[in-house]
């Protein structure tokens, strides 16, 4: 898809617009067979992507195969907005990661401005490591852990439209055909979104000796790439891949502790944080007009329970709509919910109308009305 098209996709999802909303978005993608205008656009696409969903815009990302080949990404957008005017800042390119970062003038609509105030939950599991083998220099067995719990603690510490709950003992194997472990987790969790972590590489390069036994530092890459899902229906929402290395100061057959301050005060550690950094961000904004949604786990008459509470930013008095489970996302029942009693992570709510209780059952959707 062209720079050109995308713009004429986005400019037609909406008839009545006003005023434009300008921002700073950056986007990345892995350069393959050093084909730069192919990662360009890749990027630009998800710095668009990262826009729009900002605005209150829906995302879908499909990839397939063809002879066991992976095909390009098809990214659809599904909007309020409009792309006015994007303007290429910057473009950077690290070894095999291209970035670039952009200007977007959108156009919104008064009525679909995102007026949300909440936060979604997001689960993160253990982080999937490649090849489990390049571990083995320095002892790094525990990474994937790490940098799962550290992903964890950054979007809990600077994001303000997800907190997280990191699972870093989980493992899952996240390349499996079926995908519904990813909503049947966040039902365990009562998240709203999965985050998967995969490790790509994190080899170590060393120079040769000095004078033939004199040895030097050596060259870490971290290669990541990240992975969001809606825990609801388990569409894919979100993508990113990160590549960066830094100086490996430890000797051949030292250890390193993942645990430790001087870990994570070299030049390899800062590099993960830097793109941990980055992760954080990119999420909190594509979250920000996430709509907070949540499941029904209890039924008592007029009653129902709900698993998001005062975290989710719910209070009482809140409106929620629902929508039944047998149905596709998006086609509410109309039935509407008023809370009553809101807890950290849990709330009740009263059915509206007596009449429609009947209808209304364990395991089906809520969402809250705009405020």
């Amino acid at each position: 898809m062209s720079m050109r098209s995308i713009c004429t996709a986005l400019a037609m999802l909406i008839p009545s617009l006003s005023v434009a909303a300008p921002m700073i978005v950056s986007g990345s993608a892995e350069v393959f067979n050093n084909d730069i205008a192919n990662a360009r656009q890749r990027a630009i696409d998800n710095a668009l992507s990262q826009a729009v969903m900002a605005h209150g815009g829906t995302i879908s990302i499909n990839q397939h195969s063809a002879n066991g080949v992976l095909l390009d990404e098809q990214v659809n957008w599904n909007s309020s907005n409009q792309v006015r005017s994007m303007e290429l800042l910057s473009e950077q390119r690290q070894q095999q990661q291209l970035t670039v970062e952009m200007r977007v003038d959108l156009e919104e609509s008064k009525l679909q401005r995102c007026r949300h105030d909440g936060k979604v939950k997001v689960i993160i599991p253990r982080a999937k490591v490649r090849y489990r083998q390049q571990l083995i220099a320095g002892g790094i067995y525990q990474l994937d852990s790490a940098i799962a719990r550290v992903v964890g603690n950054t979007i809990n510490g600077e994001s303000s439209a997800a907190y997280a709950q990191s699972l870093d003992q989980l493992n899952v194997d996240f390349g499996q055909q079926d995908k519904s472990w990813i909503t049947e987790l966040a039902r365990q969790q009562q998240g709203q979104y999965v985050l998967t972590i995969d490790i790509d590489d994190v080899a170590v390069e060393r120079p040769e000796k000095m004078f033939g036994y004199i040895e030097r530092d050596g060259e870490r890459t971290i290669a990541m790439t990240a992975n969001l899902y809606d825990g609801f229906n388990g569409q894919h929402v979100w993508q990113q891949r990160y590549r960066g290395s830094g100086n490996w100061p430890y000797e051949r057959q030292e250890s390193a502790d993942t645990a430790t301050e001087r870990f994570w005060n070299t030049e390899f550690g800062e590099q993960i944080q830097l793109q941990v950094q980055q992760m954080s961000e990119q999420i909190n904004t594509t979250l920000t007009c996430a709509p907070i949604r949540a499941r029904i786990i209890n039924i008592q008459q007029q009653s129902v329970q709900l698993d998001i509470g005062e975290q989710s930013g719910l209070k009482v008095g809140d409106t929620m709509v629902l929508t039944p489970q047998q149905q596709q996302w998006g086609f509410a029942s109309g039935v509407s919910l008023k809370l009553t009693q809101v807890r950290a992570n849990q709330a009740l709510a009263q059915i509206v109308d007596y009449n429609d209780s009947m209808g209304v059952q364990i395991g089906d959707w809520a969402e809250r009305k705009p405020l």
